[in-house]
């Protein structure tokens, strides 16, 4: 039997422009300023992130060690298997290196070396990592691994890998902006030994955006990205899971989050700017611009109700503030 044919209207208008084309078991496009979820797919299942965990591997060594530290690299952390930068054990690298082959080449012996100078341990070094994402409101979030290398009972979810990176475009991180936009660098140790490290990440240099990203492959896992991105001043976050190819999905989410956040988040950061006047919080205009004054607001809120007071809105500060978890 031939179905209705409005149904195969609202197929071909709502089934090819939301998830047609994009082979992923998971996604989230978001508005960065808003917070806005503006089109996801199984944003809350749990899956193995890769090396997307990267980034707060970077964000826990930035909370905890100088960028100008001398840090040896055990024989442990040389062995780790590829990526990898080729760390040789017994030399020495300044942290601000390792972050760099971390970010840059997704160096898995970066990861293991600044995991051990942190934390004495990876599996220590895992538990930081687990109460920093908590910290950024990613509570459906265990690491096991400094690297993203599969560990069982390690998980993310597309929601909460978008809420990481927004936690990690905080001033305090900038080292963590300006190198993963490093094009192709060469590190050395205290020895002398070189190693080039070139990025691989496709929507930093070969797309039109302004792009901080970063990628992660394990056969568990599949394909996985983060990223934030800028273009003709529109800011948003893709996220993505479980993923059979990497740039051609990327790609498509990186287009439609542009094209989405153009006509939405507007009329969502009205709605939070309404909800926060009529608590007080808010007392300048409802123009749909989220600034300075929009984020503070946003913050004594999460204060006030004892949320992670980071300024922008998650599905926790939505709920509690709309009685919904998504703006639309």
């Amino acid at each position: 039997m031939r179905p209705p044919i409005y149904l195969l209207f609202l197929l071909v208008l709502f089934g090819q422009s939301s998830f047609a084309g994009i082979n992923a078991k998971s996604y989230v496009i978001a508005d960065a300023n808003s917070g806005a979820i503006l089109e996801a797919r199984n944003p809350y299942k749990k899956l193995q992130p890769a090396s997307t965990t990267k980034i707060v591997t970077a964000m826990v060594v930035l909370d905890r060690l100088s960028p100008s530290k001398w840090v040896k690299i055990s024989k442990r952390a040389s062995q780790q298997v590829r990526v990898k930068a080729y760390l040789k054990a017994g030399h020495k690298y300044r942290v601000r290196d390792l972050l760099k082959a971390l970010l840059i080449k997704s160096a898995n012996d970066a990861a293991v070396a600044l995991a051990e100078a942190v934390a004495g341990s990876e599996k220590k070094f895992a538990l930081l990592m687990t109460k920093k994402a908590r910290s950024c409101g990613a509570y459906n979030t265990r690491f096991k691994s400094a690297s993203g290398l599969t560990k069982k009972g390690q998980y993310t979810t597309a929601h909460d890998l978008y809420l990481l990176m927004q936690c990690a475009r905080d001033k305090k991180y900038d080292r963590i902006k300006k190198y993963a936009r490093i094009k192709h660098t060469v590190i050395r140790s205290n020895k002398g030994q070189k190693h080039t490290l070139k990025n691989h990440n496709r929507l930093f240099t070969q797309s039109p955006y302004y792009s901080i990203g970063k990628t992660g492959f394990t056969r568990a896992a599949k394909y996985c990205y983060v990223s934030y991105l800028e273009k003709d001043n529109v800011s948003t976050v893709i996220s993505m899971l479980g993923s059979q190819q990497l740039w051609p999905n990327a790609k498509k989410l990186a287009k439609r989050s542009m094209k989405l956040a153009k006509y939405k988040s507007n009329k969502c950061t009205k709605k939070i700017q309404a909800q926060l006047k009529k608590k007080g919080l808010y007392k300048a205009k409802i123009d749909g611009i989220y600034g300075k004054q929009t984020r503070l607001s946003v913050k004594k809120f999460q204060l006030q109700n004892k949320l992670p007071a980071h300024g922008y809105i998650d599905s926790k500060t939505l709920y509690k503030l709309s009685g919904k978890t998504q703006c639309s």
